[in-house]
Formats: structure tokens, C-alpha cells, sequence
């Protein structure tokens, strides 16, 4: 059978992983898998500019190719271009509806933005389209323990791996390739529930997939957290046991690692105000500007909280009050405007400079002079990831602090300031 149509050929890249017998072509599917596979190529070398022209080449002359659509909405996703990507799959679900590949993409697309009420939305349609599509269950529980619906997740990942199974007993003497990954979903799954022995399993699923270095050391680090947690004599020490594994972390320059300890810390106790400090500075330090920004509005809330806490200790409410005496009454009066407990934010002028950083230094489109770029690099970066060095207080005190408390005042959810869970109000 010569395959002469669009939908055809979609259909044989979908069956065959992108795989097909070209001698079953005719001439112009030839033409249009060549270009297909040109794309793909280029993706794969990161030249995603050259893929999406190729692409854009290939729809031009087959609006229907869906495999072109759907890896053109990819490349638009790492160009973050993510309106102009699902506008292209919502034009390619026209030709295929009941393709779970469109979905699987828009959803990730919507795990770009942080939407995750729409991830998991696509998600479930893909698995609608495709019961048994073991991607659409990994990412559902990917995504649910990434919103800490822990029970969920795991039921999600469960199912994928079952379906991994079935597949391999069907081809016998073949690894199903997303094993992996569901494997690593559910040990940092384990891990965030404190379940280290079943994560330690996982990891160790791993590595027998993957005997890298970097896997083992995920192994290692795994096992290091369960003897962290099993000398720890209770939940809270061991929240404070990983924030100062974090901590080393940090200064050895493995911020990927400090920052999955305080991602553990945040799940396990979601009220301290130090672990989403740390959190904020590492993802300063990773360029991540709107987590780093985020952390620091949360960590700015519990300050608060705490402060207004500490209110019903008649010594602690005194200590309080004589630190605000030594402010101007025109500058207090001023921050009680916004709230009654506005004032508290300056007991930490420090937050307030350190958000001011994430939103400054890491805003490309904020014109800095050469000086201030100076310190920022040469300074503050340093300082920040506790290697030397310290800051100039003038810098922090006259130009960062305005910055930081102002955007404090601007966007601290003052009438919930009296709750602590700020995972809720601050995504």
C-alpha cells in the first residue's frame, strides 16, 4: 500500500515513533517526511529557529500535517511564545481531535505559564483520547504532586507504570524508554512525603536504568536525606537539618540540589518563613526570577504573621513597639495607610533588599548603570551564594529597600495577612 495522504503519514509517525518505511512513500509524502525529519533534527541540535522556519515551510504546503504542528507549537514553547503555540494546536485539533499528543503538548505548554488547573485539564483529555497513554498518566501525577495532592499523584504514577509493564511483558527483552521517568517522578514523589525507603527504591529503579554518575548521586543524596531525617528527633529539626543541608549546598554551588532541600522543607512544614527565604535566594541565584519574587512575597507574609503573633507576649509586644519608635511618625503613619501591621516590614529591611534584587537584577529590561551591574555581579551574587564578601548599606538602605517594601505594600494580601498558608495565596 502506497501511502499518499497527509493523515496517512501522520498516522505512521504516530504508530512508529517518527519511524516509517519510506519505500511505502509516494513522492511528495517523501517530500513532506523529509521535512518533517529535517525539523525534527534541528530541534534536537537546539536550533529551534531553523525548526520552526522548517516547519512553518512544511504547513505551508500541508496545512493538515499534525506532526508538523504539533512540533512547531514545541519550538514556539521553548521560544516562549506560548499564546502563538496553542493557537497552533487548537488549529491542528481541527484535523486530528482525538490526537492526545496535541494535548499532551498544550498541557506542558500550560505547565510553562504555571497554569495548572488547564495542565491538568489536557492531561485528562489526552487520556480521553487515549486510555492507555502512559505520558498523559505520568505528567498527571507529575503535576498533582507538584500542587501537593500527593494521593493522587501517586495513583497517577502507579497507573503509568502498570501500563509501562503491560507493554514490556508484550515485548519481551525491551526497556519501555518512559520507565525512567515515572520512576524519578515517584521518588521525589516519596521523597515530599517523607517516605525515603520507598524513595530510596526508586532511586535505585533508576539507576539500574541509568548508572551515571549524576543518576547515583541522586541515589547517594536520597540516602543521605533518610539518615538526615532518621537522626532527627522530630519533623521540625529535620526541617531545619535539610535547610542547612540547603545552606551547603549552596556555597559548594550545587544550587539544584539546595533548591530540591528547600522544596522538601516547604512540603513538609509549608509555614516557615526561612524555608521560603532560601528558597527565594537560590532562585534568585538560578536566574528565576518570578519563583525567586514569589518566595520572597510569601516569606514577607509570615513575617508579618509571626509578628503579629508574638503580639500576645507582653515582652515581645513591647520589644516590637521600641524597635518602630526609632522610624518617623510621617513614614509610620504612611505604612499604617496600607494596614495596621504594615509597619511590622520594617523589622527585616533585609527582605525588603532582597526582593528588591530578584526584581531589579534579574529584570532584563530594567536599564542599570555600569556600577550598580558591578555590584550586582561582583557582590551582592557573591555574597548571596555565602561564599565572601558583604554588601554596601547605602546601596541596600537608598535604592534596593524603596524598592522591595514599596512592592511589599503594593502586594502582600493584607486582608489574609492573619492566615499562614501562603502556598495558597501567593502562585
Amino acid at each position: 500500500m502506497i501511502i499518499t495522504t497527509i493523515s496517512q503519514l501522520d498516522h505512521l509517525i504516530n504508530m512508529g515513533g517518527g519511524i516509517v518505511d519510506t519505500t511505502s512513500l509516494s513522492p511528495e509524502m517523501q517530500k513532506a517526511l523529509t521535512l518533517y525529519f529535517n525539523g525534527c533534527q534541528a530541534m534536537q541540535s537546539g536550533y529551534i529557529a531553523q525548526a520552526i522556519e522548517i516547519y512553518e515551510k512544511a504547513l505551508s504546503i500541508w496545512p493538515n500535517f499534525v506532526a508538523c504542528h504539533v512540533n512547531l507549537a514545541n519550538c514556539l514553547m521553548y521560544s516562549e511564545r506560548y499564546d502563538d503555540a496553542l493557537s497552533i494546536l487548537a488549529y491542528a485539533h481541527q484535523f486530528a481531535p482525538d490526537d492526545p499528543d496535541i494535548h499532551i503538548t498544550a498541557g506542558q505548554i500550560f505547565e510553562m505559564v504555571g497554569d495548572k488547573e488547564n495542565e491538568l485539564n489536557q492531561y485528562k483529555e489526552a487520556l480521553q483520547d487515549q486510555p492507555d497513554h502512559f505520558q498523559a498518566m505520568m505528567n498527571l501525577g507529575a503535576t498533582y504532586r507538584e500542587i501537593d495532592e500527593f494521593e493522587k499523584s501517586e495513583q497517577w504514577l502507579k497507573k503509568a507504570l502498570e501500563e509501562i509493564y503491560l507493554s514490556e511483558k508484550i515485548t519481551p527483552h525491551w526497556t519501555h524508554p518512559g520507565k525512567f521517568g515515572v520512576f524519578v517522578n515517584l521518588a521525589l514523589l516519596y521523597e515530599d512525603i517523607g517516605d525515603f525507603k520507598k524513595a530510596i527504591y526508586c532511586r535505585q529503579q533508576c539507576v539500574s536504568l541509568d548508572s551515571s554518575s549524576q543518576i547515583r548521586n541522586c541515589l547517594k543524596e536520597t540516602e543521605a536525606l533518610a539518615s538526615i531525617k532518621q537522626k532527627s528527633r522530630n519533623q521540625s529539626e529535620f526541617v531545619t537539618n535539610l535547610l542547612d543541608r540547603g545552606v551547603e549546598k549552596k556555597k559548594n554551588g550545587d544550587y539544584h540540589k539546595a533548591k530540591r532541600l528547600y522544596e522538601i522543607a516547604i512540603k513538609i512544614e509549608p509555614t516557615r518563613r526561612m524555608s521560603f527565604y532560601s528558597m527565594a535566594k537560590i532562585s534568585y541565584l538560578m536566574n528565576e526570577r518570578l519563583t525567586s519574587i514569589i518566595n520572597y512575597l510569601r516569606a514577607g507574609h509570615l513575617l508579618i504573621y509571626d509578628q503579629v503573633r508574638a503580639f500576645s507576649n507582653p515582652g515581645l509586644r513591647l520589644t516590637i513597639e521600641q524597635q518602630l519608635r526609632q522610624y518617623p511618625k510621617d513614614l509610620l503613619s504612611d505604612f499604617h495607610s496600607v494596614h495596621q501591621y504594615a509597619p511590622l516590614l520594617l523589622l527585616d529591611v533585609d527582605s525588603s533588599c532582597h526582593l528588591a534584587h530578584a526584581l531589579v537584577d534579574l529584570d532584563e529590561e530594567y536599564s542599570k548603570p555600569k556600577q550598580l551591574l558591578h555590584y550586582i555581579n561582583n557582590r551582592y551574587r557573591v555574597a548571596l551564594a555565602g561564599k565572601s564578601g558583604g554588601l554596601d548599606d547605602n546601596i541596600e538602605d537608598e535604592y534596593y529597600f524603596p524598592i522591595g517594601v514599596r512592592f511589599l505594600l503594593e502586594h502582600l494580601q493584607w486582608e489574609q495577612i492573619e492566615s499562614p498558608q501562603v502556598l495558597k495565596l501567593y502562585y
